[in-house]
């Protein structure tokens, strides 16, 4: 198995704080300012940058408490639920609607690749696309175009999952780890529970519509929390490109290259 850069404590609470805020949540975020000046935090002095002169202003330090607040009362959120936690301390420091059941969409694929990873996956295992991972979905949705009878390895099989949200691959990675796609539905929910999910069903690896697919912006916390305890998946989120050589149906070379969809990498 290929061995990746280790991933420090630090940068993963970096990860799950920034990424929690902006990743996992169902639609677009907006950032306004609060009133008429920006808030900033550097350490614990509380800084005000005027719309007049645009100079800092030292004022008091913030308690935690009022930390909180500030960042809360500078937030206009207009996705339908959100979540912002303190990856220390666990502690909620922002939240709309964390409790509703939402359709999660492609975020599902974080919880395909968890638990891939938890079941120890060898990442040079070699997956031959079936019938049912190439067609077995809607073909208007994100694929990278993969065939019957081609050959992937998992690790080629996990990037084309998270930079191009391919669904197919998706499709051929639960078959892999779970022997069929129900077979990993369960794996999936199996891991939910064990992480405290409370409000969360899976049906399918890649989060196409479905009634009985659902989740809360709370328990993709916990998943995600759980996720980035994972050199693989933090080397592969953290890619902005990648490209790679995999065998087509007549055995001959094909090049695969993926490009992050994340903007916050661009």
């Amino acid at each position: 198995m290929k061995k990746y850069l280790f991933r420090t404590e630090k940068r993963r609470k970096k990860t799950i704080t920034v990424l929690m805020t902006v990743m996992m949540i169902f639609s677009n975020l907006t950032t306004v300012l609060a009133g008429d000046c920006n808030v900033f935090f550097a350490d614990n002095v509380h800084k005000t940058q005027t719309t007049d002169n645009g100079e800092f202003k030292e004022e008091k330090e913030l308690t935690p408490e009022e930390k909180v607040e500030a960042a809360r009362e500078s937030l206009s959120i207009t996705s339908g639920a959100a979540i912002l936690v303190d990856a220390a301390s666990g502690q909620i420091l922002y939240e709309k609607n964390a409790y509703d059941k939402k359709y999660p969409a492609s975020i599902t694929k974080v919880m395909t690749i968890l638990v891939a990873l938890d079941q120890g996956v060898n990442l040079t295992d070699t997956i031959t696309m079936s019938e049912e991972a190439v067609w077995g979905f809607d073909r208007s949705t994100s694929h990278i175009a993969l065939d019957v009878g081609e050959q992937i390895t998992v690790e080629q099989c996990m990037y084309a999952v998270v930079l191009q949200s391919a669904n197919e691959a998706s499709l051929a990675l639960a078959e892999h780890v779970g022997g069929s796609v129900e077979g990993f539905a369960v794996l999936m929910n199996e891991k939910a529970k064990e992480l405290g999910c409370q409000n969360t069903n899976f049906v399918n690896p890649n989060g196409l519509p479905d009634a009985n697919h659902y989740t809360t912006i709370y328990d993709m916390y916990l998943i995600f929390k759980e996720a980035i305890k994972y050199d693989e998946f933090n080397q592969i989120i953290n890619s902005t490109s990648y490209s790679t050589v995999y065998k087509d149906r007549q055995g001959e070379s094909k090049e695969m290259i993926c490009e992050t969809t994340n903007l916050f990498l661009k």
